[in-house]
């Protein structure tokens, strides 16, 4: 048990995800020393600077023209220009800038009291987006790195009951829906509900 400890406080996104609850990461926290809290801090700029590179792509069409495509293509091969160039290294700059200030947001989150440990932690950064919805969008992508590997083992085992020696030409939609709801059989499962007959329909 010792030593699958230390394995996940040494894991970067282990850290990251603890660095996001507020109720384990807070000032003085007794659960993260200094080097933690600076590993999980960067592992975040380092997610954060992705994340913001993703959102700058722009969005290319399926569509392309002729036209167009051969517009890329004698573009692509001419020498970049000194003004296309300069916007970017705006953009660079920019996403740099970016990182900065999400590292001071992380700085000032550290400082943070303790939230109660019965606190739902993704409602609560669900309910407190609208404050920082920057830290929101990184909280959600954090927090959503499982602590354990059993959900992972479950899904393995239970591929293995469904698809059989008996049912190898179940087609890959329907091996995805049977699975589904074999891994979340808690979603729908039925209570007994005592109903109050109508006296309108006993009339």
């Amino acid at each position: 048990m010792e030593q699958r400890e230390r394995t996940y406080f040494e894991n970067d996104a282990f850290l990251a995800a603890i660095f996001m609850d507020r109720r384990i990461n807070y000032i003085g926290t007794p659960f993260l020393n200094e080097e933690q809290q600076n590993q999980g801090m960067q592992h975040l700029q380092k997610l954060w600077e992705a994340m913001s590179l993703e959102s700058a792509k722009p969005c290319t069409s399926s569509t392309t023209t002729a036209k167009d495509s051969s517009f890329q293509i004698t573009q692509s091969v001419q020498k970049v220009s000194r003004l296309e160039q300069f916007l970017l290294e705006n953009i660079a700059s920019a996403a740099t800038s970016d990182v900065s200030t999400m590292a001071v947001k992380l700085k000032k989150f550290v400082v943070q009291d303790r939230l109660p440990i019965e606190t739902d932690v993704l409602r609560w950064w669900e309910q407190n987006k609208c404050n920082d919805l920057d830290l929101y969008n990184l909280a959600c992508i954090a927090l959503a790195v499982p602590c354990t590997q059993v959900s992972v083992e479950r899904a393995f085992s239970g591929f293995a009951q469904v698809f059989t020696s008996f049912r190898t030409r179940l087609g890959k939609s329907r091996m995805e829906m049977i699975l589904f709801i074999k891994l979340n059989s808690d979603l729908f499962r039925t209570y007994d509900v005592e109903i109050a007959p109508d006296s309108t329909l006993s009339q």
